[in-house]
C-alpha cells in the first residue's frame, strides 16, 4: 500500500488534500448509512488504510496549518469515533479477522490524525476515553462488560485498543502536564474495569496501556503500582479464584520490570516480602492452565536470579512472626541458590510428559524436604513449596508421577517437616485425600502375596496417625478429622479408596477427638455415599468406622442421643451384629465410658436416657405419628448394647430404670392392645416394631447372656397371645391402604423372631389360629361379588401374611399341631387359584384411589404374585405330587409375563421343584423352561437383582435329577449348553462360574451319584480346570481387596456375618481340583473317569496351541491355560495305569515338550514324565530313543530329556540301575561337546549329577568302565568358566532342591513351582485355599495327594530361571531417581522465557518479526513438502534466522506444518514470496547488500567447511527433487555443498537446511566471541 501511494504522489496532477477530503466524505457518509457489516467490508478497510497513509504525509500536500487541523479534526470526530461506536456493537456478534483488522485500521487512523492535530485535540480525545471508561464502570457491566452498552461512547475494548495504539505511537513523546493528568485518570479508571473485562482484554490493558503510562511518569509509578496491587488482591472477592489468579499473574508478568527490576533499585512495596503474592504465585505453579504455570515459573526464576545477582536480603527478620514463604539471605546464598535450582529444575521438568525424563529428577525432592527441615541453619524452605510440587504431580497425566507424589506426601516425616505447623492442613485433608480416589494407587505390587494390604494403604494409616499425633492440641486434632470427613463427603468415592481411608481412621491411636459434628458427617457417609457399594467392601468400611468410633469418640462432645443415632445407621447384616467383634468392641468401649459418677455418661443418666427414648417413642402420637425403621433401630440397638455392656445388668435398679421396666413399657402396650378401646393403631404398631427389632437385635452369632435371654423370653411370652390377636385383627380388618402394606413386614418379622422364645405348644396353637383366621377372611373377600380397591389391598395383605406363615412353618420342627397348620396351609394352597395379577378396582372413596399411582399398583400386584408362589413353593416341597406339574408349569409362564424381578425369584423356586418331577416325562418342557429362566436372568445382567436370579438358574441347572440325565439326552445337552454359556459369560463377568461350580461341587463328591454326574459333565470339569481369563486391572483390584478383607478374619465382623463368596477365577479351579484330589485311584470308576478327563485336557491343550500365536509371551492367556492343564494332569497322574492310558499320555507329553517355551509348563511336563518312569520302569528303554528323535529338534527338548534322566536313576529298582546308568552316561557324553551353549551346559550338569549318583549308589564296576568321565568332571570343577555356569544350573531350585517324589503335593503343584518359575501371582493357589473351599463337612474326604510338603526346603528357594539375573528394582540403574549430577532437561533461562504473547510485550522473544535485521534470510519457496517446511521453520526460530521466506502463507495454518514447527511460526518473521517472484526478491536483497548463497551441488560449488558466511546472507534451498532452477543459480554469488562420505548423493532438504543454518550460526557466534 505504501509503495502504491508513494508512486501516485509523484504524479504531476496529484492533489492529496482533495483526495483526503473525498475519502472523509465517503467514509462519514458510509458510517451514517451502514450497518455493522461494514466492519468486514474489505473496500471500506482499504479506504481507511489509504486515508491513514495520506494523513501521515498531509504536510507535504498543504502548508496551511488551519487546513491540516480542520481535516484531522474531521477525521477524528466524523469518521473514527462514529466508526468505533459502530464497531463496538459488532464486537459482540463477530470476532473475525476482518473485524479485528478494521478495528486496528480505525485506531491507527485516529492516532495518526492526532499526531498532525493540536494538543487540544489530544486532550479532547483522552478526556473522551476517560468519560467512556467512567460510563462503562457506572453502567454496572456484566461478565466481561457485555451486558451494557452506551451509544454515546465507545466501549471498553475499543477504548483500550485506541489507548494501546496511542501509547505505542508516542513512546518517545514528552507529554504535557494536562495529558499526564488525563493518563493518570485513565490509569485509575482502567483499574476499575479489572473485575469485568475478559482475561485477554485484561492482558492488553496491563501490557498495552498501564505499562506505557508507568514508563511515562516514573515519579508516580510507586503509588500507581501500590494501587494496582491493592486492586489485584481484591479481585478474588469479585471473580472466580482461577480467573483472579490468572489476571494477577498476567499483571505481574507485564509489569515485572516495575515490581521486580533486574537492578536492585528501590520499589515502593517489595512484593517479595508479601506472603499474599507468593501464595498467588504458588497457585499458578500448580494451575490447570499451562500458561499460568509458565507465567509463575517466569516470575519465580526472575526473582531468584535477581536476588542472587544483586546480593540482597529478603525476609530475613522473622522475629515474632511466622516463617515467611520466601526468604533470601546473602549469608546462605550458595545453599539457597542450589535449593532453588533444584526446585525450579523439578517444577519445570514436570511439564514434560515422558516419565523417563522426569524420573531422574524426582530424587531432588529429598533435598527440598531436607531444606524444609533446616530451621537450625537460620533459614529453611517453607513447606508450601513442597506442597506446590506435590499438587503439580497430582495433575500430571502419568500415573507413575501421581503415585510418586502420593507416596512422597504420605511417607513424609511430619516431626521434622513442619507441614501442619506452617498451615498446610488444607492440602493434607484436601488435595492429598482427593487424589487417593485413583484406583491404580491400590494395585498390588508384583510378587506380593494375595490379601496383603497395598503399600498406599499402610502408608495412609501411618500418615493419619502421624498427623493426629503431631497436632497434639485436641481442638486442632478435631478440626483436622472434621476436614477429613468433609472431604470424604465432598464427592462420590469408590469403595476401595473409602475402605483404606476408613482403615486409616481406625488405626489412629486412641484419642478422644470425635465430636458430634464428625459423627454427623460419618452418619451422612453411611447413608448416602455407600448405598451402591459392593456388600463385602461396604461391610468392611462400616467395621473400620466402628473401630474408629470406639477409639476416638470424645464423650465430652457427644451425647447419648448422638451415639444412638450413629449406631443405628450401621447395617446389622453387614457389620454390627450381636456377638461379633465390632459389637464386643462397642460394648467394651461403652462399659469403660459409662461410669458411676454423675453426668451425662453416668450409668443412671444413661439408663434414664434409654428409658426416655422408649417412653417418648411409645407416647401416643395420634394417627399421623408415622415412624421409620431407623428410629426403632436407634432405640433398640442402644438398649441391647447397653445391656451387653453391663449398664442394665441388674433386673431391678435403685433408680427404677431397670431392664424389666423398659421391656415392660413395650409389653404393656401390646398386652392392652385388644382391651384398650382408645389406644391408637400407631402406638400399638410402634410397640410391635420395638418388640420385633428387639428380638432381631438380640439374636447373636455366639452365646449370649442368659439373664438377658430370660428377660426377653418372659416379655415375649407375656404378650404373645395379644400380639397374634392384634396382628390377625389388623390383617383381617384394618389394612386397606397402600401405606399399610409396609406394616406387614413388621408383623411378619415380629412373629418370626419371637417364635424362638415360645414353648412349642403355645407357638403352634397361636400360629394355627392366625392361619385359620387369615384363610377364612381371604376366602370371604375373594367370594364377594363386588371387590373394591380397599378389599384388594386387604387380599394382598392376607396373602402376604399367609406366605410368611408358610415360610415360618417350613423351618419349624414337626408336631401334632404343626401338622394341622401345615395341612391347613396346604389345603388352602391347593384350592387357591393362581392368578397372574388383577386389575385395580374402583375405590369406595375416590381419595384412596387417587393416592395410588400406576407404579405403586405394580408393586401391589408383584407382592400378590410373590405371595401366591411362596405358598405354592411350600406345597411343592411338602407334597410334590399334589398338583399337576405340567399344568403348574404353564402357569409359571403367565407369572413371568406379568411379574417383576422380585416375583420372578419365587416363581423360579417353584420351577425348581417342578422340573425335577418332569425330567423323565417331559424333557422338552424342562428344556423350554430352562431357556425361559436363562432369558429372565440375562435381562437383569446389569442390575443388582442379577445375582439372585443367577442363583436360581444355577440351582435349576444343578438339580440331581437333571444332572443324572444320560449323556446325549435332550436335558443333558440343554444343561451343557447353559453351563457353557455361563463359562463364556464368566470370562467377562467375575463370579458367574464360581456360583455354578460351588453348587455343582456337592453333587460331584456325593457318595451316591457323584462319579456318574462327573462323567456326564466331564467337559465342564475340564473347562473348570483351565478356567480364568486376563481381567482388567480394576477387576483384579476388586479381587485383591476382597481377599484382603477376608484375610482379616474375625477382626472384621463382616467376615462372620456375610456368607463367604469369592469371585476370583482361581476359586473355580480350586473346586475342580478339590474334586479331582478326592478321587480314589483304587476305585475303577474313578480311574476310568480320570483317564478320560486326561484325554479331554490333552485335546484342550492342542486346541489352545492352534489358537496361540507363534510367539507366546510369559503370563499370556495361552501360557496360563497350558500351565493349568498340566497342573490338573499332574494331580491325576496316579490314575494312569499300564496300557493305553500310559502310552497315550507318554507320547503326548513328549510330543509337546519339543515346542514348549515356558519354564512353568516344562517343569510340570518333566515332572509327569519322571513320575511315569518311577511308576513304570519299563518306560526307561524309550528314553534312549528320544536322543535320536531330538537330534534335529529344539535344544530345549534335549535339555528336558537330560534333566529327566539325571533325576530318575536313584528311584529305579536296584536291578535296573546298572544298565540305566551305563546307557545314560554313554548317551550324555557326546552332548557335552555340543555346539549350542544351553545343550552343552545341561549335558555337563546331567553328567556331573549322574556321576555323583553312581558314587552314592556304589556302582564300582560302572565307575571303572567309564573312568574317563572322572577326568571330565575334575576338569569342569577346575575350569573357572565352566564351573561358574555349572554351579548356576545345578544350584537352580529344579535341579538342586526339587524332589519329584517327596515334593508331590498340592502345595508344590499350585503354589511353590508357579512362584519359583516366575508365573504371575494371580495363578498361585495356596493350599489353605483348597481346604477353605472344601465346603462339604459331612464326611472326611481322603485326598490322593497331600496338601502340604513335608519339607520346607523347596518353599524357601529363590525364584527365577538359572540363566536370568534377578530383576532390577525401579530405583536402581540409570533410570532411577538421582539427587545430583547431570540429567536430561529442557530448561530456558527466564530472560528468554515467553510467559505469553500479551503479558510481556517488551520481551525480545515476545515480539514477532523483530529478529535482528541484517542476519540470515532463509528462502524455502521452492520446497513442496509441508513436513520439511515445518521442520525448517522450527530450526530457523531456534537459531534466530532474521527472516523466513515461504511460498504461501497458507502453509503455516496446515496441521502437518504445525506438527513439525510446534509454535515456531509465532515467533519468527515470515514473508510470503511465491516461486515466480523469487528473481525479483533476490535482486532486491542483493541491492540491499546481501550475499546470495545457494545450497546446491554445482561445478563451482564450495565445500561448507571451507566457506565463511557473511553476516548479511540470503540462503536459498532447492526443491526436494529438482533442486535450484538454472535461472536462479545464475543470480547466486556462491553455491555451497555439504561434504559427504556415503554413496547416496543428497540429503533431505530439511537436514541440509539445518546443517547450513547451524554452520552460519556457529560462525557468527565465533566471530562475536572473538570480538569480545
Amino acid at each position: 500500500m505504501d509503495e502504491i501511494i508513494e508512486h501516485i504522489s509523484h504524479l504531476v496532477d496529484f492533489d492529496g488534500t482533495r483526495i483526503i477530503k473525498h475519502l472523509i466524505h465517503e467514509l462519514s457518509r458510509n458510517v451514517q448509512h451502514a450497518d455493522e457489516q461494514i466492519t468486514s467490508d474489505g473496500k471500506y478497510i482499504a479506504n481507511l488504510e489509504i486515508l491513514c497513509r495520506l494523513v501521515k504525509n498531509i504536510k507535504s500536500y498543504t502548508q496551511d496549518p488551519e487546513d491540516i487541523v480542520s481535516e484531522t479534526d474531521s477525521i477524528i470526530w466524523s469518521v473514527c469515533i462514529p466508526m468505533m461506536r459502530l464497531f463496538q456493537s459488532s464486537m459482540h456478534t463477530s470476532s473475525s479477522e476482518s473485524t479485528h483488522q478494521a478495528h486496528l485500521a480505525i485506531c491507527e487512523l485516529l492516532v495518526t490524525s492526532l499526531e498532525n492535530s493540536t494538543s487540544g485535540q489530544v486532550v479532547k480525545v483522552l478526556q473522551y476515553c476517560v468519560d467512556a471508561l467512567q460510563t462503562f464502570c457506572n453502567d454496572s457491566p456484566g461478565i466481561y462488560g457485555t451486558s451494557q452498552h452506551n451509544d454515546e461512547y465507545v466501549g471498553v475494548s475499543c477504548t483500550v485498543e485506541l489507548l494501546r495504539t496511542y501509547m505505542n505511537g508516542n513512546k518517545n513523546t514528552m507529554f504535557d502536564p494536562e495529558v499526564c493528568d488525563l493518563l493518570t485518570k485513565i490509569f485509575t479508571q482502567l483499574i476499575g474495569t479489572f473485575s469485568f473485562v475478559s482475561d485477554k482484554l485484561f492482558a492488553r490493558v496491563v501490557s498495552g496501556v498501564l505499562s506505557p503510562i508507568l514508563r511515562k511518569d516514573p515519579r508516580t509509578a510507586d503509588s500507581k503500582l501500590a494501587m494496582l496491587w491493592r486492586e489485584t488482591q481484591s479481585l478474588g472477592q469479585t471473580v472466580k479464584q482461577n480467573q483472579s489468579e490468572d489476571k494477577t499473574l498476567v499483571m505481574f508478568c507485564s509489569l515485572a520490570d516495575f515490581y521486580f527490576p533486574v537492578s536492585e533499585q528501590k520499589v515502593g512495596e517489595d512484593l517479595r516480602c508479601s506472603d499474599t503474592f507468593w501464595k498467588k504465585l504458588q497457585g499458578g505453579l500448580y494451575s490447570v492452565n499451562p500458561v499460568s504455570r509458565k507465567r509463575s515459573l517466569y516470575l519465580l526464576k526472575r526473582i531468584v536470579d535477581t536476588c542472587e545477582r544483586n546480593n540482597v536480603d529478603v525476609n530475613t527478620d522473622t522475629t515474632g512472626r511466622p516463617l515467611p514463604i520466601f526468604q533470601w539471605k546473602t549469608s546462605a546464598q550458595r545453599d539457597l541458590a542450589l535449593i532453588w535450582e533444584h526446585y525450579i529444575l523439578l517444577v519445570e521438568t514436570l511439564e514434560e510428559k515422558q516419565v523417563h525424563v522426569i524420573k531422574p529428577l524426582l530424587g531432588r525432592m529429598q533435598s527440598l524436604v531436607k531444606a524444609a527441615a533446616n530451621a537450625e541453619a537460620g533459614w529453611c524452605l517453607h513447606t508450601s513449596w513442597l506442597v506446590t510440587v506435590l499438587r503439580r504431580c497430582y495433575q500430571h497425566e502419568s500415573q507413575y508421577i501421581i503415585k510418586w507424589g502420593v507416596e512422597t506426601a504420605l511417607n513424609m516425616d511430619l516431626t521434622s517437616v513442619p507441614l501442619l505447623e506452617q498451615g498446610q492442613q488444607g492440602f493434607l485433608t484436601g488435595d492429598l485425600l482427593l487424589v487417593l480416589q485413583e484406583l491404580r494407587l491400590y494395585l498390588r505390587p508384583p510378587g506380593v502375596e494375595v490379601g496383603t494390604c497395598p503399600p498406599v494403604g499402610d502408608s495412609l494409616a501411618h500418615f493419619l496417625s502421624n498427623c493426629i499425633t503431631q497436632l497434639k492440641c485436641k481442638e486442632r486434632q478435631g478440626d483436622f478429622l472434621t476436614a477429613v470427613c468433609e472431604t470424604l463427603m465432598s464427592c462420590t468415592w469408590g469403595s476401595t479408596p473409602m475402605l483404606f481411608l476408613c482403615r486409616a481412621l481406625a488405626n489412629i491411636p486412641p484419642t478422644p477427638i470425635l465430636t458430634s459434628r464428625i459423627l454427623t458427617l460419618i452418619k451422612d457417609m453411611l447413608t448416602t455415599l455407600m448405598t451402591t457399594m459392593e456388600p463385602l467392601q461396604k461391610g468392611a468400611i462400616q467395621c473400620f468406622l466402628l473401630q474408629a468410633l470406639v477409639r476416638l469418640t470424645d464423650k465430652t462432645q457427644v451425647t447419648v442421643e448422638d451415639l444412638a443415632s450413629i449406631l443405628a445407621v450401621f447395617e446389622r447384616c453387614e457389620s454390627l451384629q450381636r456377638g461379633t467383634t465390632q459389637w464386643e468392641e462397642a460394648c467394651a468401649w461403652l462399659q469403660e465410658t459409662v461410669t458411676q459418677t454423675e453426668g451425662q455418661w453416668s450409668k443412671a443418666y444413661f439408663r434414664q436416657a434409654v428409658n426416655s427414648m422408649v417412653k417418648d417413642f411409645l407416647t401416643d402420637p395420634g394417627e399421623s405419628g408415622m415412624f421409620n425403621s431407623l428410629m426403632v433401630t436407634k432405640i433398640v440397638r442402644l438398649l441391647v448394647i447397653a445391656i451387653d455392656a453391663g449398664i442394665f445388668k441388674q433386673i431391678q435398679t435403685e433408680d427404677g430404670d431397670g431392664l424389666d421396666l423398659i421391656l415392660g413399657q413395650i409389653t404393656d402396650v401390646i398386652r392392652n392392645i385388644n382391651s384398650h378401646p382408645y389406644m391408637t393403631n400407631v402406638k400399638a404398631d410402634r410397640a410391635v416394631s420395638l418388640l420385633a427389632t428387639l428380638a432381631t437385635e438380640h439374636t447373636s452369632i455366639s452365646e449370649s447372656d442368659g439373664v438377658f435371654d430370660r428377660s426377653v423370653q418372659e416379655a415375649v411370652i407375656g404378650c404373645w397371645q395379644e400380639l397374634l390377636v392384634y396382628i390377625g385383627n389388623r390383617a383381617t380388618q384394618d389394612l386397606m391402604e397402600m401405606a399399610d402394606l409396609a406394616l406387614l413386614d413388621v408383623y411378619t418379622v415380629c412373629i418370626e423372631r419371637c417364635l424362638k422364645y415360645l414353648p412349642t405348644n403355645m407357638r403352634d396353637q397361636s400360629l394355627f389360629t392366625l392361619a385359620s383366621t387369615c384363610i377364612s377372611k381371604l376366602q370371604y373377600l375373594q367370594a364377594l361379588p363386588q371387590v373394591y380397591l380397599e378389599s384388594q389391598i386387604q387380599i394382598v395383605s392376607l396373602m402376604s401374611l399367609l406366605a410368611a406363615l408358610a415360610d415360618i412353618v417350613d423351618t419349624l420342627q414337626p408336631s401334632d399341631t404343626m401338622r394341622g397348620i401345615t395341612e391347613t396351609l396346604l389345603e388352602f394352597t391347593v384350592s387357591m387359584k393362581m392368578m397372574p395379577g388383577f386389575a385395580k378396582q374402583a375405590s369406595k372413596t375416590s381419595e384412596s384411589e387417587s393416592r395410588i399411582s400406576q407404579k405403586d399398583w405394580g408393586r401391589v400386584v408383584s407382592r400378590y404374585i410373590s405371595s401366591q408362589w411362596q405358598c405354592m413353593y411350600f406345597l411343592l416341597k411338602r407334597c410334590p405330587g399334589r398338583l399337576s406339574a405340567a399344568e403348574l408349569l404353564e402357569t409359571c409362564y403367565d407369572a413371568f409375563d406379568v411379574g417383576t424381578r422380585d416375583s420372578d425369584i419365587h416363581v423360579l423356586h417353584c420351577v425348581q421343584c417342578l422340573l425335577s418331577q418332569m425330567v423323565t416325562t417331559a424333557p422338552d418342557k424342562v428344556c423350554q423352561m430352562l431357556h425361559v429362566a436363562w432369558v429372565k436372568a440375562s435381562e437383569e445382567l446389569h442390575t443388582a437383582s442379577y445375582w439372585r436370579k443367577l442363583a436360581c438358574v444355577v440351582k435349576l441347572l444343578t438339580q440331581t435329577p437333571l444332572l443324572l440325565s444320560l449323556p446325549g439326552s435332550q436335558v443333558n445337552k440343554c444343561l451343557m449348553q447353559y453351563m457353557s454359556l455361563l463359562f463364556k459369560l464368566g470370562e467377562e463377568k467375575l463370579g458367574v462360574v464360581n456360583m455354578l461350580i460351588e453348587h455343582l461341587y456337592p453333587h460331584l463328591i456325593s457318595e451316591d451319584h457323584g462319579i456318574q454326574i462327573a462323567n456326564n459333565f466331564r467337559s465342564i470339569l475340564a473347562d473348570a480346570c483351565m478356567f480364568g481369563g486376563l481381567h482388567h486391572r480394576t477387576d483384579r483390584l476388586i479381587l485383591d481387596v476382597t481377599f484382603f478383607v477376608q484375610k482379616q478374619g474375625r477382626k472384621l465382623s463382616v467376615n462372620d456375618i456375610m456368607p463367604r463368596f469369592s469371585k476370583g477365577d482361581g476359586i473355580v479351579r480350586v473346586f475342580a481340583i478339590n474334586f479331582l484330589s478326592h478321587l480314589d485311584p483304587n476305585e475303577p470308576s474313578h480311574t476310568e473317569f480320570a483317564q478320560e478327563l486326561i484325554l479331554d485336557l490333552c485335546a484342550r491343550h492342542d486346541a489352545v496351541m492352534e489358537l496361540a500365536e507363534y510367539r507366546q509371551f510369559n503370563n499370556s492367556l495361552c501360557h496360563r491355560q497350558k500351565n493349568r492343564i498340566f497342573q490338573a494332569i499332574c494331580v491325576l497322574e496316579p490314575f494312569i495305569k499300564q496300557g493305553d492310558s500310559l502310552q497315550t499320555l507318554w507320547k503326548f507329553v513328549w510330543r509337546i515338550l519339543v515346542y514348549e517355551p515356558h519354564a512353568s509348563v516344562r517343569h510340570m511336563q518333566e515332572w509327569i514324565l519322571m513320575r511315569l518312569v518311577l511308576r513304570f520302569p519299563d518306560m526307561v528303554g524309550q528314553l534312549w530313543e528320544h536322543f535320536h528323535q531330538f537330534n534335529d529338534k529344539r535344544n530345549l527338548s534335549l535339555c528336558s530329556l537330560m534333566h529327566i534322566i539325571s533325576r530318575c536313576g536313584p528311584h529305579l529298582p536296584t536291578q535296573l540301575q546298572n544298565d540305566f546308568y551305563d546307557q545314560a552316561l554313554s548317551h550324555l557324553l557326546p552332548w557335552c561337546m555340543a555346539h549350542h551353549f544351553n545343550t552343552r551346559v545341561h549335558a555337563q550338569a546331567s553328567l556331573t549329577t549322574l556321576w555323583s549318583q553312581c558314587h552314592d549308589l556304589q556302582l564300582h564296576h560302572l565307575i571303572q568302565q567309564h573312568s574317563i568321565i572322572n577326568n571330565i568332571v575334575t576338569f569342569q570343577k577346575d575350569n573357572n568358566n565352566s564351573t561358574k555356569n555349572l554351579e548356576k544350573l545345578i544350584g537352580n531350585y529344579f535341579y538342586q532342591t526339587f524332589d519329584f517324589v517327596a515334593d508331590y503335593s498340592m502345595e508344590t503343584i499350585f503354589l511353590t513351582l508357579p512362584r519359583l518359575s516366575c508365573l504371575i501371582d494371580e495363578e498361585w493357589l495356596h493350599p489353605d485355599t483348597f481346604q477353605l473351599w472344601d465346603t462339604v463337612e459331612s464326611r472326611d474326604l481322603h485326598r490322593c495327594l497331600p496338601l502340604y510338603n513335608v519339607s520346607s526346603r523347596l518353599r524357601k528357594c529363590a525364584p527365577g530361571p538359572w540363566k536370568i539375573k534377578p530383576p532390577v528394582s525401579d530405583t536402581d540403574g540409570a533410570d532411577g531417581e538421582v539427587t545430583e549430577g547431570n540429567v536430561q532437561k529442557k530448561i530456558m533461562p527466564w530472560r528468554l522465557m515467553t510467559p505469553d504473547e500479551d503479558s510481556h510485550p517488551d520481551n525480545e522473544m515476545n515480539v514477532k518479526k523483530v529478529h535482528k535485521a541484517g542476519g540470515l534470510v532463509l528462502i524455502t519457496s521452492l520446497i513442496d513438502k509441508l513436513p520439511n517446511l515445518g521442520g525448517l521453520c522450527r530450526t530457523s526460530e531456534i537459531f534466530g534466522v532474521s527472516e523466513f521466506i515461504i511460498g504461501n502463507l497458507a502453509f503455516i495454518e496446515d496441521r502437518t506444518f504445525q506438527s513439525l514447527s510446534v509454535t515456531a511460526h509465532k515467533w519468527i518473521p515470515i514473508t510470503e514470496v511465491p516461486d515466480h517472484r523469487l528473481q525479483e526478491f533476490m535482486q532486491v536483497k542483493k541491492r540491499a547488500g546481501y550475499t546470495l548463497v545457494g545450497a546446491e551441488q554445482t561445478a563451482n560449488s564450495v565445500c561448507l567447511t571451507q566457506y565463511r558466511f557473511p553476516p548479511k546472507t540470503l540462503l536459498l534451498l532447492g526443491n526436494e527433487k529438482e533442486g535450484i532452477p538454472v535461472n536462479l543459480i545464475q543470480l547466486l554469488d556462491v553455491c555451497v555443498e555439504i561434504p559427504q562420505k556415503g554413496i547416496i548423493r543428497s540429503l533431505n532438504v530439511h537436514v541440509s537446511g539445518a546443517l547450513l543454518v547451524w554452520e552460519y550460526t556457529r560462525q557468527q557466534m565465533e566471530a562475536a566471541t572473538a570480538t569480545l
